[in-house]
């Protein structure tokens, strides 16, 4: 009965290891900020997003109307502090490795924003 008990225990164990494992190897930390930019009551307004993972970083510009001309970049800077830019109408993405920090510019037709995570 204290073998039954003890093999019990180690299978515990080792299923509780290979589980913490598991979870490190595939942690992925994300950030998320958004803000809206015009007359948000007016057709003339823009939600905008940045969007950051350890691999990769998305801004969105979605307007509200189709008469605003769109513009968005991004930048994301790594744990070795390189700088990776993108740019794009409505999506910019930038990727790379160990992302730690992300900064956006959002314009649409006159109204401009800006975002950081």
């Amino acid at each position: 009965e204290l073998v039954m008990k003890t093999n019990g225990k180690k299978r515990i164990f080792a299923l509780l290891m290979c589980v913490i494992m598991i979870m490190s190897s595939m942690s992925v930390w994300a950030a998320y900020a958004s803000k809206t930019i015009g007359d948000p009551p007016a057709a003339e307004h823009a939600l905008c997003e940045l969007y950051l993972s350890s691999s990769k970083g998305q801004a969105f510009t979605t307007v509200y109307t189709n008469l605003l001309p769109v513009t968005t970049r991004i930048v994301v800077i790594n744990s070795s502090n390189y700088v990776t830019p993108g740019s794009g109408g409505s999506v910019a993405t930038a990727t790379g490795s160990n992302l730690v920090a992300a900064s956006s510019n959002h314009q649409a037709g006159p109204y401009y924003g800006t975002l950081s995570v």
